[in-house]
């Protein structure tokens, strides 16, 4: 027997669907039930779910006012001719996919939660994400590319990186560099310009001291 409190007044946090698999629990193990609750509404939304999930004929519904003789004794007559049988082979068939099924949630649950070489896991990697710690993204060939060290080792470049960035953050002198994205080529880019940019002060630099 299952019967409910006054529901708070927090929706949306489950209880229907838990009474509901409280009850379906229940009747797979071969035991009776009888759900009560303070309101109709109450009954009718876990009366909704069992019968979503095909145990309509497993349900005797008295608590509505409209309920007569006729409906009670058609309900029984229903759960009656309801064809629960299987042969063993249909059952075999049947707990294999829920087994099959298990596993491979089981096994998503263990992915998720098991860290990687670098020492954090898929969870905690989108709870950082969802916190909004990662401002930008980096693309590396597989998850397995760093160990813990180098992930401290990153960590560490980031806080040297974002120090950096307060420092010049208000420096005009960077005005000028339109590039918001870093790469290789244009590194090398801006080490060819800035090697020639030397050459030609220092050749200035010469002509100066001639002229003087």
């Amino acid at each position: 027997m299952f019967e409910t409190q006054p529901p708070p007044k927090s929706p949306g946090t489950g209880k229907s669907q838990t009474i509901a698999n409280m009850i379906m629990h229940s009747i797979a193990s071969g035991k009776k039930v009888l759900f009560v609750a303070e309101k109709t509404s109450a009954l009718n939304v876990v009366h909704r779910r069992l019968k979503s999930q095909g145990l309509n004929d497993a349900c005797l519904e008295l608590h509505s006012n409209k309920t007569d003789r006729a409906g009670v004794v058609a309900q029984l007559g229903a759960a009656w001719d309801r064809d629960v049988s299987l042969s063993d082979k249909e059952w075999i068939e049947v707990t294999s996919e829920q087994h099959v099924l298990r596993e491979q949630l089981n096994a998503t649950v263990d992915a998720l939660h098991t860290p990687g070489s670098h020492g954090v896991s898929i969870f905690e990697a989108i709870g950082k994400v969802a916190r909004k710690e990662a401002a930008f993204e980096l693309n590396f060939a597989s998850t397995d590319v760093h160990n813990q060290a180098d992930l401290r080792a990153l960590e560490a470049l980031v806080e040297r990186a974002g120090r950096a960035f307060e420092v010049v953050r208000e420096c005009r002198a960077l005005g000028p560099v339109g590039v918001t994205e870093f790469t290789l080529s244009w590194r090398s880019g801006l080490l060819t310009h800035l090697k020639k940019l030397s050459d030609a002060a220092r050749r200035m630099a010469g002509s100066a001291v001639a002229l003087e």
